[in-house]
């Protein structure tokens, strides 16, 4: 028997979301930020998931940002969340995610 234990990496995805998102794939391929018809529909995509997250979880919709990975979001969130001061200090641990401690050292 194998038993998985490393969650924080990867996991299954719930059956309804992948049977969402396969369906949205098969149905929408276009570019996002393209002006076309088939771009703006896609851009609609994107904006209707942004609106369901913001009212879920009672946020701003300008507070949801999507990113292509978990480094990206760990980058994005250590960048946005402190006011970066020559003179500060932070302190992280040694089995800190190279993600976070490159991050912060930049």
């Amino acid at each position: 028997m194998t038993v998985y234990l490393d969650h924080n990496a990867s996991n299954l995805i719930d059956s309804r979301l992948l049977d969402h998102y396969c369906e949205v794939l098969k149905s929408h391929q276009a570019n996002p930020g393209s002006p076309h018809g088939a771009g703006r529909q896609a851009r609609a995509l994107i904006e209707e998931a942004r609106e369901e997250l913001a009212e879920t979880f009672a946020f701003d919709i300008g507070d949801v940002t999507f990113c292509s990975s978990g480094t990206e979001a760990l980058n994005l969130f250590i960048q946005r969340a402190f006011d970066w001061q020559a003179e500060d200090q932070i302190l992280f641990g040694a089995t800190e995610h190279k993600a976070v401690t490159e991050t912060v050292k930049f």
